[in-house]
């Protein structure tokens, strides 16, 4: 009778350790999943690679995209309302060189290039199109931050030539990859 007793005891706290290992695992599945995208999380540097289709005032955005080391970055706004675009740019551990401004509509839209590392810009954009263009030398990651205002970045920044639509702000980019 004690063999018996002292079998059923062992049996019901495997049953238990079993029980408990099974519960949390259950648990876990019945939760939702976090999306992993973290605010400016980095991107490859071959996720610019090729020249979008813009359409002049048929949306808002930045448009970002390279073609060899020579980064471009339209922007592109609806209608006659002019709207504001801003950004900074900036080389970590490599330089921005050929700086030019592309397809300016006004004299007021401008960029500066304070450092070889960094340049910024600030284009009033109405119906067609303003941009900046540079050459990327070096560096492990280029960071772009975008004035996006109310805006959110997977509706107004757009990435390389099919475009993908960035997940945050700053755009990270991670050079290499």
């Amino acid at each position: 009778m004690r063999l018996l007793c002292s079998r059923i005891s062992i049996f019901a706290l495997a049953l238990v350790a079993v029980a408990a290992a099974l519960v949390p695992a259950q648990a876990a599945r019945r939760r939702r999943p976090v999306r992993a995208e973290p605010i400016g999380g980095a991107i490859g540097w071959s996720q610019l690679a090729g020249q979008p289709t813009i359409a002049p005032g048929r949306g808002i955005g930045y448009f970002i995209f390279r073609e060899g080391n020579v980064v471009t970055i339209m922007t592109t706004n609806l209608g006659n309302k002019g709207r504001p675009f801003q950004a900074l740019v900036t080389s970590e551990g490599g330089t921005l060189t050929g700086a030019r401004p592309l397809k300016l509509e006004r004299k007021q839209d401008a960029f500066k290039q304070p450092s070889p590392d960094r340049i910024n810009f600030h284009f009033t954009t109405y119906g067609a199109t303003d941009g900046v263009q540079f050459a990327v030398n070096g560096g492990e990651r280029l960071r772009i931050r975008l004035n996006l205002g109310k805006l959110r970045p997977e509706d107004c920044v757009f990435l390389g030539g099919a475009p993908t639509a960035a997940v945050g702000n700053p755009v990270i980019v991670q050079m290499g990859a």
